[in-house]
């Protein structure tokens, strides 16, 4: 009876070399190819270079950052934006580019506990790719432009939506004094006729204000005689026209103020995308130069023009100094995907692997049909 040689699965380390030996031009053929494949592949697949800049506004609480989330975060308005100003034709805005393009910097970092209490909003950190390191900066600069402009923008017409609202309650409060005022007036003129008729009889005036009790101090009272009781009701009655007289003026100057914001929001009316309008602040600066020019050189219109360009100077401001990049949009040196070391070493060591793991299995192979 035959012997029969029972199934060993032991591993052959010196039979495995010795295949390793027997294939090993095979083996570094392949891994020769492979890698030069792999050379030519990394030249040839796009590369992605990412910039980054550090871009600042006024600090903010949360959930004032909320409302400025809920203006920018608009892809149609983006686009609008870039197709407006920086037209290029293989950018493509979806929707996800503000969560992968803005990062909100909190002043005291990312704990839970302090997103909404004591904690605000100091600035993005912007973030955009492009298939060249120009390209990239490119996108990162009109991201930037895009805050800047959107954020200014909501400012002003908040500002000047509510200044309107301010200017109205203004007049309507000045209208009011005033009637008071004349009406306080007459109450005095009527007042001063009977007192300059008592004094030209010579008499005593029983009536109630014909002798008017004031104060000198904590604890004495003294009486004001007839002649005195005139010059001070006079002096009042003065006083009171003087203030209509102010008050007048400053109805003056509110209408004035009060046409100019007409002619804002007439524009604003007009213009839809009033919120990506680059140059919104100059066009409000010209529309304040046709409104006042024309205009007689009166004090009103000095201070109504003053008050307007206070604020257009602050806005002026803002626009130089808050709304911009700190730092960056940084330049990359290299791409930061596809990287071509990372491709060519990564398919040099698989290829390695993959070659010895075939010339085991082929020599193996070859001792089983033997």
């Amino acid at each position: 009876m035959p012997e029969i040689t029972p199934y060993s699965d032991e591993i052959d380390i010196r039979q495995i070399l010795k295949s390793l030996l027997e294939r090993k031009k095979t083996i570094i053929s392949g891994v020769v190819l492979c890698t030069f494949l792999s050379l030519i592949f990394s030249f040839i697949v796009p590369q992605s270079f990412e910039s980054t800049g550090f871009f600042s506004f006024s600090s903010v609480d949360i959930p004032k950052f909320q409302i400025y989330e809920g203006l920018y975060k608009n892809p149609g308005m983006l686009k609008s934006f870039i197709e407006k100003y920086y037209k290029e034709d293989d950018w493509v805005i979806s929707n996800s580019i503000f969560e992968d393009s803005y990062d909100p910097i909190y002043a005291y970092g990312m704990n839970p506990r302090n997103l909404v209490k004591d904690n605000s909003v100091i600035g993005l950190r912007v973030t955009s790719s492009g298939n060249s390191p120009k390209k990239a900066k490119s996108r990162v600069d009109v991201l930037g432009k895009y805050m800047s402009t959107t954020i200014l923008n909501m400012s002003m017409w908040q500002y000047y939506s509510q200044f309107r609202m301010q200017i109205e309650g203004e007049i309507l409060e000045y209208k009011n004094d005033i009637i008071e005022c004349d009406q306080e007036i007459e109450s005095l003129r009527q007042k001063l006729e009977l007192l300059n008729s008592s004094i030209v009889n010579s008499f005593k005036s029983s009536l109630d204000y014909g002798r008017n009790v004031i104060q000198v101090d904590g604890s004495t009272e003294k009486y004001l005689p007839l002649y005195q009781q005139s010059v001070a009701t006079n002096i009042t009655i003065n006083n009171m026209e003087d203030t209509i007289h102010k008050k007048n003026s400053a109805i003056k100057t509110s209408e004035l103020l009060l046409g100019f914001l007409s002619e804002i929001d007439e524009y604003f009316d007009f213009e839809a995308g009033f919120l990506i309008e680059d140059h919104l602040l100059d066009t409000i600066i010209s529309i304040k130069e046709g409104y006042f020019r024309p205009l007689d050189n009166l004090q009103d219109v000095k201070i109504a023009t003053l008050i307007v360009e206070k604020k257009l100077a602050e806005f002026i401001g803002i626009r130089a100094t808050t709304l911009r990049f700190l730092s960056g949009p940084s330049f990359p040196e290299r791409p930061a995907k596809p990287s071509k070391f990372l491709i060519v070493f990564s398919v040099f060591f698989i290829s390695i692997i993959f070659f010895i793991i075939y010339s085991v299995f082929i020599s193996w192979w070859e001792r089983r049909e033997g």
